[in-house]
């Protein structure tokens, strides 16, 4: 029987899955990429992210997320987040997070 042991101690063997939530930052919030990479026509508070599950690659230490279209120009909100093969969610101080600028 396999021990839950949380998302605390995430290996290549436990990892299950990555989300990643790509927002645009907009003047009163964020807007939310769709998994065809699309941008939602609203603003959404920041800290509401539209998780979309990303490709792990060989090895499980990398992934990537195709959305078949450039991103428009702008800042960008990006948080990455781990799940495991229990279904446990990476807790958020854990979460990796980043902004991003798309010239």
């Amino acid at each position: 029987p396999a021990r839950d042991r949380a998302c605390g101690e995430l290996s290549r063997e436990t990892l299950a899955h990555v989300e990643v939530a790509v927002a645009r930052r907009t003047g009163e919030g964020c807007r939310p990429l769709d998994a065809r990479g699309r941008l939602a026509r609203g603003n959404v508070p920041c800290s509401e992210p539209r998780w979309l599950r990303a490709r792990l690659l060989s090895g499980g230490r990398r992934y990537v997320l195709r959305t078949g279209r450039r991103l428009p120009t702008g800042r960008y909100r990006v948080r990455v987040r781990a799940i495991d093969r229990a279904g446990n969610v990476e807790p958020e101080a854990k979460q990796r997070r980043l902004t991003l600028r798309v010239r």
